[in-house]
């Protein structure tokens, strides 16, 4: 997609979203948090984009980040990241950070980005794509973050 959930412009950081969960909320706490299952993929109802955007749209999977970070040019600015892909098309990802409680935490510095994909059953953490703009010798990554934290979502389509 060419804007985050709840954005209309692709620098604008748009909604925040716990993992699994399908709306923002005003507060992020472990006590609030909503998703019970250990699915370790979404389904589509618990899918933020698809329930928001419609069937063709989806969170991105692991996978697919993973994709990113190997074979696309990532190029910083104050506020993101375009990321370049091999066939000449690009995607800018703006830094939102992610909230806590109802806190914005690191805005403008950091990007946290939800994947579908849940570490393994059971466990408290899903994999998301994570990026500095301050700080260029932290390259983007995947790593694993708690699922109740609020953090964007960049939709894709999978053509389904």
């Amino acid at each position: 997609a060419t804007c985050n959930i709840g954005a209309t412009n692709p620098s604008d950081v748009g909604d925040y979203f716990a993992w699994g969960e399908i709306f923002p909320k005003k507060e992020y706490l472990e006590f609030n948090y909503e998703y019970k299952s250990d699915n370790t993929i979404l389904d589509s109802k618990q899918d933020a984009a698809t329930v928001n955007w419609g069937e063709k749209w989806d969170i991105p999977s692991k996978e697919d980040f993973d994709e990113l970070l190997e074979l696309c040019t990532w190029i910083p600015d104050k506020t993101g990241y375009k990321i370049l892909g091999t066939n000449g098309n690009s995607i800018y990802l703006p830094c939102g950070g992610y909230k806590v409680d109802y806190y914005a935490m690191f805005s403008s510095k950091i990007g946290t980005y939800w994947s579908n994909s849940l570490i393994k059953k059971n466990e408290n953490s899903a994999w998301t794509l994570y990026f500095s703009n301050t700080n260029q010798e932290i390259k983007p990554q995947i790593s694993k973050f708690y699922r109740y934290y609020g953090r964007n979502i960049r939709p894709m389509s999978h053509n389904k």
